[in-house]
């Protein structure tokens, strides 16, 4: 089950690395909407931080979740 485990958390920790990188992005478009004075780039980057963020914490609870309902597996 250690590997199982494992190759949870792993998937896990890539999609929460993946999501990191659009909040970046979305941080790079908020400050490059501002500079511009383009509305439609701010809300974009507004929503890329926003979903990224939301996806980080959901990834942690399900993560977690999923790893202690495999240590709960008994043969």
């Amino acid at each position: 089950m250690s590997i199982v485990i494992k190759i949870v958390g792993l998937i896990g920790a890539i999609i929460g690395v993946v999501s990191a990188v659009g909040i970046m992005n979305g941080v790079k478009e908020i400050r490059s909407g501002m500079a511009n004075d383009d509305s439609r780039t701010l809300d974009k980057g507004i929503e890329k931080v926003v979903v990224g963020g939301a996806v980080i914490l959901a990834i942690g609870g399900v993560v977690a979740y999923v790893i202690t309902q495999i240590n709960a597996i008994r043969f």
